[in-house]
């Protein structure tokens, strides 16, 4: 890993990934503004995970809330 401070708000982070379930998830989970800048096939496949998982949300998750959680 290394950090690379480019301004006082923003770093650029290379990462080599091994496992891209598991870097997906800790990116979910802990990198909310992250922007994945290469690959461009990595960047895609992020972001298409994150289309579905909005579809998911949208159609299963939040049905459920509207019914009081029942399904």
């Amino acid at each position: 890993v290394s950090i690379e401070p480019e301004a006082s708000w923003y770093c650029i982070v290379k990462l080599r990934i091994t496992n891209k379930e598991d870097f997906f998830q800790w990116l979910i989970a802990n990198c909310a503004n992250a922007e994945i800048l290469f690959p461009p096939s990595l960047a895609a496949e992020m972001e298409e995970r994150i289309k579905n998982h909005i579809k998911f949300l949208n159609e299963v998750v939040l049905p459920m809330y509207e019914n009081d959680g029942e399904m």
